[in-house]
């Protein structure tokens, strides 16, 4: 056995309050003759739980999502029953269970992937290490997974697949858009002053270069409205950035309003979804806006490098992308793998351009393997349903309200907004600022409850962000670390 595993192995055994190994074999050995066998049987088991217990890669169960107290049987315990094991070894799997069990309220930060969609990640992974074939038709088999989840993407958002841009971030897919767009010196670039700080720094460079001057637009309390932006806007105004759902106060925007304030400038839309995607319905055709970005490592549950940007036609039209990769030409009539083998061919007599969102494409080699991630998050939202996913979230949000209303708790956004103001995230603040809720979120992670600290523009708080997958025990949870932290009495400073 290596000795890392030795090492950790000895670790989680006296964590949960069974005999060390060496000792267990030594007295195996000096009672029971040929008891060896058990003693290797024990060593597998804690070796097979390790991973385990420090991923703790927790999928609800159907009886969970039913009980609103989540008491059903996890998953974990399911799988560790189904092996025949000897009283210590029960004793280690309910003591795994206990320890290892935590509430996770931070899907803004990042969502959780789902047990099948890491199946079938671990799956592509193996598969990988085995194909036989050249190596160029293995690789148009993985460009094959990035059209599925370029399709999966466009069905899911009620998109047109060939609007579909998969980039790496909703900065990238920003970044893409501001060097891509034609701007003259003395325009300027409208953003709200709670934005996060991807936006300014991928639009700073090119309108630094073009002379695009980045107008701040003053919001209140975390809110954002399209007075605000009008308020600001002229005829020089080229693009209003916009996210659908703010990052620290979870509010929720009315695009097609703001939309109407650009239309008046001649000037797009361009939207940062990657705190609405995954948690609400989304429909482009709907929104007013002229590109929708997202990341796939948030609400959609899918951290592994890909994400998307759906840009409508007006503004695919005008775009001259800085650079291209050969992704962005279209393929050969005769097909890759025999355009490769073409004597003739030359690096100056090239493929056409792709005529779709493709034309944009920067790279070479894909992320094949963050869209058969991508494209199986997305599945599993399609199988559950999107208003089912929506429904859920909303009962457990209303839950959070209700607990800190009784606290006493205010929270941004507040006090009522309506239904179509908010999303899956809500960040409440405490009396003592900044400081107070930072000594809270401790609170929290020594209780396994994990949320966040977020701050911009003098605003913030503990953001918290429940998804479908959570329990009303979760939500219970951080609502109980903060009543006894607010019980607790304050040290006054001799």
């Amino acid at each position: 056995m290596p000795v890392g595993v030795q090492v950790k192995t000895k670790q989680f055994a006296r964590r949960f309050g069974s005999p060390r190994p060496t000792e267990t074999a030594k007295s195996l050995r000096r009672n029971v003759p040929g008891v060896q066998r058990t003693y290797n049987a024990h060593t597998r088991y804690v070796k097979s739980i390790l991973p385990v217990y420090r991923v703790n890669l927790v999928d609800r169960s159907t009886e969970d999502v039913k009980n609103p107290l989540g008491t059903g049987e996890s998953r974990m315990a399911k799988l560790a029953a189904a092996h025949p094991l000897c009283k210590t070894q029960k004793r280690l799997k309910a003591n795994m269970n206990r320890k290892a069990h935590f509430h996770y309220l931070d899907h803004a930060s990042m969502g959780r992937p789902t047990r099948r969609t890491l199946e079938r990640l671990h799956t592509a992974l193996s598969d990988l290490g085995t194909f036989a074939s050249t190596g160029t038709l293995e690789t148009i088999r993985q460009f094959e997974a990035l059209d599925r989840a370029r399709e999966r993407v466009a069905k899911f958002i009620h998109a047109d697949p060939s609007n579909i841009l998969l980039v790496g971030n909703t900065t990238e897919a920003l970044g893409t858009i501001a060097t891509a767009l034609p701007m003259s010196r003395g325009d300027n670039i409208l953003m709200a002053d709670i934005e996060f700080m991807g936006a300014t720094v991928a639009w700073r460079g090119a309108c630094q270069r073009a002379g695009v001057e980045i107008v701040p637009v003053k919001t209140e309390a975390g809110k954002v409205f399209a007075e605000q932006f009008a308020a600001r806007a002229n005829s020089r105004t080229r693009a209003i950035l916009i996210s659908s759902v703010q990052e620290i106060s979870g509010w929720r925007s009315d695009l097609r309003a703001i939309g109407d304030v650009a239309a008046k400038s001649g000037a797009f839309v361009i939207a940062d979804g990657i705190q609405e995607t995954g948690a609400r319905t989304v429909d482009f055709q709907e929104l007013a806006a002229d590109a929708f970005c997202a990341g796939g490592h948030k609400w959609l549950r899918s951290p592994f490098g890909l994400g998307f940007a759906c840009i409508g036609p007006r503004l695919l039209d005008v775009l001259q992308p800085a650079y291209q990769g050969y992704l962005a030409l279209a393929e050969p009539v005769v097909g890759w793998d025999r355009y490769m083998e073409l004597p003739e061919r030359t690096p100056f007599d090239l493929p056409s351009d792709r005529t779709d969102a493709g034309r944009l494409e920067t790279g070479g080699y894909p992320n094949w393997l963050g869209a058969m991630g991508l494209d199986a998050a997305i599945e599993d939202f399609q199988k559950l349903g999107p208003e089912r996913s929506w429904k859920r979230i909303k009962k457990l949000r209303s839950r959070l309200v209700a607990g800190l209303r009784e606290l006493g708790i205010g929270f941004l956004g507040g006090p009522e907004p309506p239904e179509d103001a908010y999303a899956g995230m809500l960040t409440f603040c405490l009396p003592g600022g900044a400081a107070q809720e930072k000594k809270l979120l401790e609170e929290m992670k020594k209780a396994r409850v994990f949320a966040s600290l977020r701050y911009v523009s003098g605003i913030g708080g503990i953001r918290t962000a429940v998804h479908e997958s959570n329990s009303y025990a979760d939500v219970d949870a951080l609502l109980d670390v903060t009543r006894r932290f607010l019980k607790k009495p304050v040290r006054k400073k001799r």
